[in-house]
C-alpha cells in the first residue's frame, strides 16, 4: 500500500472541508432566496388586492382576515384610506395610491437583496467548481 504524503493530505482535507463549507452556505442562500421569493408573491397578492378594494363599492360586503386564513365578514365602509403599520406598533393613515408606493418600495428592496444573494451563489458555485478541479488534481497526482 502507497504511502499517502501528510501535505497532500493536509491540503485533501482543507479542499475538502472548504467545499462542504461551500456546499453549507449555498442551501442557506437558497433558504433566503425561497423565503424572498414568497415575499414577493405576497406582495404582489397584496397590490391586487389594493386595486380590488379601490374598485369595491361601499357598503358590499367582503371578508375581513382576523389572522393567517381566518376570516370574518364585514362591510366596506371606507375604501379611499388605509390604516397602515409602518413598525413599532405605529399606524398612519395612508391612501391606496400610497401604500401601493410603500409596498413597491419593499418590493424593489426584496429584489435587490435577491439579486445581491444571487451574485453571492454564482461566486460559490464558481469558487466550489474551483475546488472541485483542484480535488481532482490533488488525487490524482
Amino acid at each position: 500500500m502507497a504511502k499517502v504524503d501528510p501535505e497532500k493530505q493536509k491540503e485533501l482535507q482543507q479542499r475538502y472541508l472548504e467545499f462542504q463549507l461551500i456546499e453549507q452556505q449555498s442551501r442557506q442562500i437558497e433558504k433566503q432566496l425561497q423565503v424572498l421569493e414568497n415575499q414577493l408573491v405576497e406582495i404582489i397578492s397584496i397590490q391586487l388586492s389594493l386595486d380590488e378594494l379601490k374598485d369595491s363599492k361601499l357598503d358590499s360586503e367582503i371578508l375581513v382576515p382576523v389572522s393567517n386564513g381566518i376570516f370574518v365578514k364585514g362591510e366596506l365602509k371606507e375604501n379611499k384610506e388605509l390604516l397602515v403599520n409602518v413598525g413599532s406598533n405605529t399606524i398612519v393613515v395612508k391612501s391606496i395610491e400610497e401604500t401601493k408606493e410603500l409596498i413597491g418600495k419593499q418590493q424593489v428592496e426584496i429584489n435587490q437583496i435577491k439579486m445581491q444573494l444571487l451574485a453571492e451563489m454564482e461566486k460559490l458555485n464558481n469558487r466550489a467548481m474551483e475546488l472541485q478541479d483542484e480535488l481532482e488534481k490533488l488525487i490524482k497526482d
